[in-house]
């Protein structure tokens, strides 16, 4: 995992709460279970997971990117669209998100 400032992580704990937040190593592996235990690894990229429960279809949604995240190629999935759909961000770095259904992650 990069590193990042310490006070993110008390700001994360603050809206979170100490059980919403996992930085430590041993608890970043993929979780045990009966049918996967072949992939156990760290995970390898930051992702954004945005659940959207109101009427209607989301539209000019922006997601906020924190600066401490690493630079890459962020892509939109969602089980909504036909296929992935790399983002550009913004001069405020922030990610105008295209109509995605009710869910959609965003990968960095």
């Amino acid at each position: 995992m990069a590193a990042m400032a310490p006070s993110f992580f008390s700001e994360l704990r603050a809206i979170c709460g100490d059980d919403g937040v996992i930085t430590q190593e041993e608890r970043l592996m993929v979780y045990e279970c009966d049918a996967y235990t072949m992939e156990k690894h760290l995970p390898d990229a930051h992702v954004a997971h945005v659940v959207y429960y109101g009427d209607g279809a989301p539209e000019g949604f922006r997601l906020r990117v924190g600066k401490w995240l690493p630079a890459g190629k962020p892509t939109l999935y969602s089980p909504h669209l036909a296929a992935p759909v790399p983002l550009q961000p913004a001069p405020d770095g922030s990610l105008a998100l295209p109509a995605f259904g009710q869910y959609c992650a965003v990968k960095f």
